[in-house]
């Protein structure tokens, strides 16, 4: 399993997985349009921030 850990190294991925990760990518936007908070409602925010690490 690929492990991303900056958006600008999705270009490395092969086209499945690229394409995997823009699938993920807008079910989140979709996800996040239901959030209560407007300022929380940011679509995009896969290509714009890294994950955190636990």
């Amino acid at each position: 399993i690929p492990l991303i850990t900056k958006p600008a190294s999705i270009k490395e991925l092969s086209p499945q997985s690229r394409r995997l990760f823009e699938l993920e990518s807008a079910a989140h936007d979709f996800y996040v349009l239901g959030y209560g908070a407007k300022n929380e409602r940011r679509g995009m925010s896969d290509w714009r921030t890294s994950p955190n690490m636990v």
